[in-house]
């Protein structure tokens, strides 16, 4: 919705955060002790807040809707969820389903919404930038953006997020590194997980977290920005839990604040440079784990071409065998369902 800057919450972060980083180089100058700085912007989470020049940006009958604007042929309907209500700034809500979509023009005015509020943290993270740099720390501060998820915006018929499909698993994430200059405006074709953010960033910071025998869930992957091209992974992770179902073949209801002895699936996810492959299985609510020889369900999407964090995906109809394999030039993943 339009809101003014002073009615936002991420506009009362942001100057709260240029407060924090002019004292920080303040101590840095005067001690020389290094500072860690980390801000949440909310948006785009939604409801999507922005002022009106933000909207200004975009012209609403030129932007675009999802490709494939309901659940694909073949997907288990436990892979679609009601996360979110759709509804306009006047309060006028609109029923969607896994197959039936919103009005395309309720779809652009979300998307308008959607878009303002991302372009608004841009300008959160512009100003601090622009911080940084009167601050003259540019060159002595590695600066990290990273988004916590992805996001639906009606692709499979979907909103929002709570889900393995691609558009809601993949983030953006963008570091720099100023003494790693053989970094400087490159990308990396090898998968990165957020876990290794941890160890990456420690490591470039020169702090050796993983000689001190710290049990660490992520990789270092610092190596890429000496090497942009290398491929140190080739597969990253994700899964999500179902909730509020009986049986298999239903939709999922929410998982907030649902215990995890309450699950009645688990979804667990496997993305390759061509491929992604989702299984969900029953979730033992007594040990805690995936019942690994009970009923499952499972998806395969092929991304071949995708250059675009694609939103129009084709889901291969599987053959019920126990053994799934994905070829990936010279990687192969293997999914025993025992």
């Amino acid at each position: 919705c339009i809101e003014p800057d002073g009615a936002i919450w991420d506009f009362q972060l942001r100057n709260k955060t240029l407060e924090y980083l002019s004292f920080a180089a303040d101590n840095f100058r005067n001690s020389s002790q290094p500072f860690f700085l980390m801000t949440g912007f909310r948006d785009p989470h939604a409801p999507w807040a922005a002022p009106a020049r933000m909207y200004a940006l975009y012209n609403e009958s030129q932007i675009g809707v999802a490709t494939q604007k309901v659940l694909g042929i073949g997907s288990p309907l436990i892979s679609w969820s009601d996360q979110l209500s759709v509804q306009l700034q006047n309060g006028s809500r609109f029923e969607f389903g896994p197959d039936t979509a919103v009005p395309d023009w309720v779809a652009r005015d979300q998307r308008h919404a959607y878009y303002a509020a991302v372009s608004y943290v841009d300008e959160h993270i512009g100003a601090i930038l622009d911080r940084l740099e009167r601050e003259q720390l540019t060159e002595q501060t590695i600066v990290v953006v990273h988004a916590d998820h992805g996001y639906q915006l009606g692709e499979h018929g979907f909103w929002e997020k709570k889900s393995n499909f691609d558009l809601a698993v993949r983030v953006p994430l963008m570091i720099k590194a100023p003494h790693k200059p053989a970094s400087f405006g490159k990308t990396s074709s090898s998968y990165t997980e957020l876990v290794d953010l941890f160890p990456t960033v420690a490591s470039l910071a020169g702090i050796p977290v993983n000689q001190a025998g710290y049990d660490l869930d992520g990789d270092d992957v610092s190596q890429l920005f000496e090497f942009p091209a290398k491929l140190l992974k080739q597969r990253a992770y994700h899964q999500y839990p179902a909730c509020g179902m009986t049986r298999f073949n239903t939709t999922r209801a929410g998982c907030n604040n649902v215990p995890k002895d309450e699950f009645f699936a688990m979804g667990y996810s496997v993305r390759t440079p061509e491929w992604r492959y989702n299984l969900w299985v029953r979730w033992n609510q007594s040990t805690l784990e995936p019942v690994w020889d009970g009923e499952f369900e499972q998806e395969l999407y092929d991304h071949h071409g995708d250059q675009s964090n694609a939103v129009s995906y084709t889901h291969l109809t599987l053959p019920t065998k126990r053994i799934v394999e994905v070829s990936v030039g010279a990687v192969s993943f293997k999914k025993k369902i025992v």
